[in-house]
């Protein structure tokens, strides 16, 4: 069946367009409502279980030609958690490059006003190369 909207084909079964989002005329559209079930196992998935966001990607993908609406939710709620987790990553890594700098610059103040000597921490570099 073509959308008589947009003109893109579509499912027979189809009282939607997944595109346009306009209404086929050829049956009676019920309620697109995501399940907050689905939406809850979604999220919990995603935040605790490693690869767990692919089940959010599955339901949106199962469902997004027929029930646009629940597919958008059943796939921001795989989305969102995997985005926060690389913030999270993200953040921790400037965090430990941050870390290292502030060292480099006490031990370079301490140095510089003579409180250490920086060859015996050279040497101490050099020794546990060696015994490597």
């Amino acid at each position: 069946m073509i959308c008589l909207n947009c003109g893109k084909e579509n499912l027979d079964e189809a009282i939607i367009c997944p595109k346009c989002g306009c209404a086929t005329g050829t049956k009676e559209i019920p309620k697109d409502k995501p399940s907050k079930m689905f939406m809850a196992m979604s999220l919990i998935l995603s935040l605790f279980v490693p690869y767990g966001a692919f089940f959010g990607f599955i339901l949106w993908g199962a469902k997004r030609e027929l029930q646009p609406v629940s597919a958008k939710a059943y796939g921001l709620c795989a989305i969102i958690p995997w985005f926060i987790k690389w913030i999270q990553r993200i953040v921790i890594v400037c965090l430990l490059v941050l870390a290292v700098i502030i060292a480099a610059i006490v031990v370079y103040v301490l140095h510089v006003n003579g409180i250490i000597d920086l060859s015996l921490i050279m040497e101490a570099i050099n020794n546990a190369m060696q015994g490597m």
